[in-house]
Parts: C-alpha cells; sequence; structure tokens
C-alpha cells in the first residue's frame, strides 16, 4: 500500500487532505479492492513518517465519506464503489478546488491561467 501513497510535504496542501485523496483515487482506480482492509493506524504513520493523530483523522474522514467502515478491533475495510458516488454538486465543488490548486500552484512557475485552460483544451 505504500507504494500508492506517496506524501509531497512541501506542496501546500496538508497531509491528511493529500492522504485522502490518494487513498480514493486508488480505491476508484481499484488499486485498493473492496472489502480490502487498511493497515493500521501506527503502522501507516510510521510508513509514511506521519502523526498517528493524522492517519486517524484520514480513516475518520473516509468513514465519514462511505469509502471505508471501520470495525473496532478488526480494522478499517474498504466499502463497495457504489457507496462512494458523489453528487453533481460535490463533484462540481472538488473540481473547482482542484483547479484553483493547479492555477495557485502554476502561477508559482509563472504559468498563465490560459498556458493552463489551453493544455487542459489540448487533452480533451
Amino acid at each position: 500500500m505504500q507504494q500508492l501513497l506517496h506524501i509531497e510535504y512541501n506542496s501546500g496542501i496538508p497531509v491528511y487532505k493529500q492522504l485522502i485523496n490518494l487513498i480514493i483515487t486508488a480505491v476508484n482506480n481499484e488499486q485498493l479492492l473492496i472489502g480490502e482492509k487498511l493497515p493500521p493506524l501506527r503502522k501507516l504513520a510510521e510508513q509514511l513518517d506521519i502523526n498517528v493523530n493524522t492517519v486517524a483523522k484520514v480513516y475518520k474522514e473516509l468513514e465519514l465519506k462511505g469509502v471505508v467502515k471501520s470495525y473496532a478491533g478488526k480494522g478499517c475495510f474498504i466499502l463497495k464503489p457504489e457507496t462512494q458516488r458523489l453528487s453533481t454538486k460535490d463533484k462540481s465543488k472538488h473540481i473547482e478546488r482542484l483547479y484553483n490548486n493547479l492555477l495557485s500552484e502554476a502561477k508559482s512557475f509563472s504559468i498563465t491561467d490560459d498556458d493552463v485552460k489551453n493544455f487542459i483544451l489540448g487533452r480533451l
């Protein structure tokens, strides 16, 4: 699992948000399968060199989003994909946030909004 989770410590995006997004992406790409058990909190924290409370926060957020289910004493398990579907409103909200983050980071490399838009349009 560690190879799926590459944290960018200097990206400006909080580690817990990165980890949530990485796990959701791995589930959507079927790199993490339904019923698969996530590593224990302490083990994942140690592997990623982050605080165990950060991992606990991630697992709690993932459970609130319906991505995983925690069972006391047994662990945290991936749920069926249909329980993870986002509403159109939530998708739009996430896309807008991602796009704004992209534009913000691009500016730090002197890449203009138009450069980004043209790149995206060229990919469609």
